[in-house]
């Protein structure tokens, strides 16, 4: 997640695994293994500044901002996401961890995996995890079983919510008070009750469909989309095409997607409010 003061901001990038060949079958977010870092792959310096989640939610919370800045979080909790914190710190990158704490703590794969094949994209360790957060690697819940959170009930929400919650307290030594929906789409993937219960659990909750992040005071809600492929792509995103700038700072087909939640409301309600 980003932001930018008045007509500007940028988006939260999110990535899961680090290894490639899941990426090119299924159209995951990774990132390329060990000495195998290509020089397109590094972050420009004329790019946006790279801020700790914490220091972002803290401008756009503030209300106001004077310049353009990118959070980087992995979800998930892959066990070579341990390994990205050699790239960060090369780069001098920030990030945090969104995990799926049921699977950190009895090492299953994820159905997704499993499903697909993919043996090889285990989940990191609890000592990992602990070992990320004693680092200063931010952690969050990304529920306990990377659960579609359109697909549950109230009582089943508020179970995964509160017991992911409790568990990372368990495994880190701390509460987090960051949560992100897995999948985290529009509608699909996040209902209003959903939504209301994780803002009862953490303090700050996020969607990954994407989109920027405008300074409000007060802000619980923030955006994230998925990681650019390439520098050109994030530039593109940065300052693009008009049709898809005009979607990435919250005034889609005259919908202002940034002020509204993370799940449908029709346009016509929206039009009836204002």
């Amino acid at each position: 997640m980003a932001e930018e003061e008045v007509c500007e901001a940028s988006p939260g990038a999110h990535r899961h695994s680090l290894l490639p060949c899941r990426g090119e079958s299924s159209g995951e977010s990774h990132l390329p293994p060990a000495g195998r870092l290509r020089p397109a792959d590094r972050v420009s310096p004329a790019l946006p500044r790279r801020d700790s989640l914490e220091e972002a939610v803290r401008r756009v919370r503030s209300g106001s901002n004077d310049r353009l800045g990118v959070a980087i979080t992995f979800d998930d909790g892959y066990a070579d996401n341990c390994w990205a914190i050699e790239y960060l710190r090369y780069f001098g990158i920030p990030a945090s961890f969104f995990i799926s704490i049921g699977h950190v703590r009895d090492g299953n794969h994820f159905e997704h995996d499993r499903s697909a094949g993919f043996m090889e994209a285990a989940p990191m360790r609890a000592t990992e995890c602990r070992e990320l957060a004693d680092e200063g690697f931010l952690i969050g819940s990304h529920g306990l079983y990377h659960e579609d959170f359109g697909q549950l009930d109230a009582e089943s929400c508020e179970r995964v919510l509160r017991e992911s919650r409790r568990l990372i307290d368990e495994t880190i030594g701390r509460a987090p008070e960051h949560f992100a929906f897995p999948i985290g789409q529009r509608q699909e993937n996040i209902t209003p009750t959903s939504f209301e219960l994780a803002q009862k659990y953490y303090r700050y909750v996020y969607s990954a469909y994407g989109g920027y992040n405008f300074p409000r005071s007060g802000r619980t809600h923030f955006l994230r989309t998925g990681h650019p492929l390439n520098v050109l792509e994030l530039a593109m995103i940065m300052d693009g095409y008009t049709g898809l700038r005009n979607v990435l700072i919250g005034n889609a087909w005259g919908i202002k997607t940034d002020m509204v939640p993370p799940y449908w409301v029709p346009a016509r309600t929206l039009m009836r409010s204002e």
